[in-house]
């Protein structure tokens, strides 16, 4: 697909590409809507049922993209997809004046203590924030009393509970939007959301995403995304030291994980929501549009229209209903959580925020630049605060991310973090191994140290006591579970261009026998089968080469020594 000589070197994607997209999902979300229904009511494909929640997902989810499409003047006022033409305004209008209106059947009801409607509350803030004049326009023209109705819908999220993580910002989005619109709102409302969340900043732009030390892409697709909202809108000059920190660790986070996406636009998958698909474009998106990209001209580009292309590649839309399918790699909605629903998928649709900028805007009109992986050398960058080692093996054969320190403490019954936060590695050609039944642990052992002492089964890592990066190497300390008591163990990982050296050092009770187990990369299927990931290519099929040894901690104890006065804690900034 790539153009060597256009403005797509390495993608072949231009804003025609995205354009047609948009037009594509859009068709493909107004196909769902039943007829003589509200767009705030549209039966997306494979949703179950009368559940309401997949619909008012997918529309509050596409709101930001259409808000999107509305900021620049220059776009029309249609999108189209197979000679159907869509008038953006007025879906994106009619459908938050039904979803606020208690009259209307299509009403999107109260909002409680930990709702879902928090969430879609805060995509509705967020699409007025970008829709701006043109969108109260738009509304103002479909109901003339819709405007302040859609206010007062979103004040329904003041004072109710929220999860300790990144839902403690949705609740500032709706006050945020509402204070633009002219409400007085207490500072509290938006101050305490951001101050909660910048405590959380692990270093180098990565934040937990709540209690313990839960990093994954959260960061970016959701605590950057939000933050930045607000530090880069007239009411972040109130606390201009707060803000210019949020840009600071913004800016770093795009800076150090851009290395994270491969030349095929495939990335390592940790942590929560895999099923966002192509959701991790958007904040490398949104860094262009605020003007805070670190990144040399064209690189956020092709980034973001790889990881498109990459995610259409593997099956991401169904061709049938042109709208999302729900899971990694095709539809298989078994292998992600079951929140991620028809609706859910969309939060991808934020990548599209690119579209509110104008062809003539950098991001679209510089020559694409290259990625490391694009390159001719594989490379190392380390989030040592964070204990992250991003590494790419050059020429195309692929990232990993390496990691000392991230886990989820146990919060769901049921339900094992270890397969997609306790890992030592995750690469971007093929996912990691994830559990399919409730109850179960990480699925296989790949890129884990597993451990059991008569149990039935092995126990992985899921949290780190603590653990460090640097240029080429982690180093993790953590405890399995076994009887009677936790096993410690550390763990020392060397990166080798395309291969990895790995140490581990265990110390079990003298009459206790121990069983332990070390598992490499997990192994790819072809394209096209039912787990609709790619199979690996030579280099990271060499790249499982790991080294397990009873060692006693002595072994490792400069090296342990050292790290803990790399991790001693350091006040947020």
């Amino acid at each position: 697909m790539a153009n060597p000589g256009g403005r797509a070197p390495y993608t072949g994607w231009t804003r025609d590409h995205w354009v047609r997209l948009l037009g594509r999902l859009t068709d493909g979300f107004v196909r769902a809507i039943p007829p003589g229904g509200s767009p705030a009511a549209a039966r997306l494909p494979g949703a179950a049922g009368p559940e309401r929640v997949p619909w008012i997902e997918g529309f509050a989810r596409m709101s930001v993209a259409w808000a999107a499409w509305l900021h620049e003047p220059s776009n029309p006022s249609h999108v189209s997809w197979a000679g159907r033409r869509h008038d953006v305004a007025a879906l994106l209008a009619t459908g938050l004046a039904h979803a606020t209106d208690p009259g209307h059947p299509a009403w999107w009801g109260p909002i409680g203590d930990r709702d879902q409607r928090i969430v879609e509350a805060a995509e509705v803030a967020t699409a007025l924030l970008i829709g701006g004049p043109p969108l109260r326009k738009a509304i103002d023209r479909v109901d003339a009393g819709a405007s302040e109705r859609i206010l007062d819908w979103l004040a329904l999220v003041d004072g109710r509970d929220v999860w300790p993580d990144n839902w403690v910002l949705f609740p500032m989005m709706s006050a945020l939007a509402r204070r633009r619109a002219g409400r007085p709102i207490g500072d509290a409302a938006i101050d305490d959301a951001v101050d909660w969340m910048s405590g959380h900043h692990a270093g180098d732009g990565w934040y937990s995403d709540g209690p313990g030390h839960a990093l994954d892409l959260y960061t970016g697709w959701a605590i950057h995304w939000h933050l930045l909202w607000w530090a880069t809108s007239p009411d972040g000059e109130r606390r201009p030291g707060r803000r210019a920190a949020i840009v600071r660790r913004a800016r770093a986070w795009l800076a150090g994980s851009a290395p994270m996406v491969a030349a095929d636009g495939t990335y390592p998958r940790f942590g929560r929501s895999l099923g966002y698909r192509f959701a991790i474009a958007a904040p490398f998106v949104q860094g262009a549009l605020l003007g805070i990209d670190p990144l040399a001209p064209g690189v956020a580009r092709r980034l973001a229209s790889g990881v498109v292309a990459s995610a259409l590649d593997h099956g991401a839309i169904d061709p049938a209903t042109d709208w999302f399918r729900v899971g990694v790699g095709g539809e298989r909605p078994a292998v992600v959580e079951p929140y991620v629903t028809p609706g859910a998928a969309a939060w991808a649709a934020h990548a599209f925020l690119a579209l509110a900028m104008p062809a003539s805007h950098v991001f679209w009109s510089a020559p694409e630049g290259p990625l490391p992986d694009d390159g001719a050398t594989a490379g190392t960058i380390a989030a040592g605060r964070a204990g992250l080692l991003l590494s790419w093996a050059g020429r195309g054969g692929g990232t990993r991310l390496h990691n000392a320190r991230s886990g989820h403490p146990a919060d769901v019954a049921d339900h094992d973090y270890a397969a997609t936060y306790g890992k030592l590695a995750y690469r971007s050609g093929f996912p990691c191994d994830v559990p399919a039944s409730p109850g179960a642990t990480a699925g296989d052992d790949d890129a884990v140290v597993a451990i059991s002492a008569g149990e039935a089964r092995d126990a992985h890592r899921n949290q780190t006591d603590r653990g460090s990066a640097g240029p080429g190497w982690i180093l993790a300390h953590y405890r399995l579970p076994t009887a009677p008591r936790p096993t410690p163990i550390a763990t020392a990982v060397l990166v080798l261009d395309t291969g990895e050296i790995r140490v581990s050092a265990v110390r079990p009770r003298r009459d206790t026998p121990v069983r332990l187990r070390e598992g490499g990369a997990a192994l790819g299927t072809s394209k096209g089968s039912t787990s609709g990931q790619t199979a690996m290519s030579p280099a990271e099929r060499s790249s499982s080469a790991t080294a397990g040894a009873w060692l006693g901690f002595g072994r490792l104890r400069a090296m342990t020594a050292s790290d803990r006065k790399r991790t001693r804690p350091v006040r947020p900034t």
